[in-house]
């Protein structure tokens, strides 16, 4: 293969990975934000088969960067979405977006209960260890 081949080949690669990389951060958009609007418009605007955005969808990784994207993109709108949160539970009382707040803003986690048979933890210690010592 000549050097201008080469050369030729690996702009086109280089294309395509940038598109690749385009391709991800118009997926992770909304779809309301997304420009051009459609697959197909995508496709013809870089040149690229339709296909090939089906296949891309399908490679190892994909919905990583994607994510990885979304949150990006979304980053700097938490404020804002908490402040709509903050807003319908004023209005509204609504008790899953008041544990979201608490868990969001006040780092509070569900208590988990375990059932153990109305023993003390301890109690469940020395059974386990008595069980061991006779093993």
């Amino acid at each position: 293969m000549s050097q201008k081949t080469q050369k030729k080949t690996k702009d086109l690669q280089s294309k395509r990975d940038l598109f690749y990389e385009e391709f991800i951060k118009w997926i992770a958009l909304p779809k309301p934000l997304r420009e051009p609007r459609t697959h197909l418009e995508l496709a013809e605007k870089y040149g690229v088969d339709k296909a090939t955005l089906s296949q891309w969808k399908h490679k190892d990784g994909f919905w990583d960067e994607v994510r990885k994207e979304m949150k990006q993109w979304a980053r700097d709108k938490t404020p804002n979405v908490i402040q709509a949160i903050y807003q319908k539970i004023l209005k509204y009382g609504n008790a899953q977006e008041a544990k979201l707040w608490l868990q969001f803003i006040e780092d509070w986690k569900e208590k988990s209960e375990v059932d153990v048979g109305g023993k003390s933890i301890e109690a469940l210690e020395a059974s386990i260890r008595k069980l061991l010592k006779k093993k």
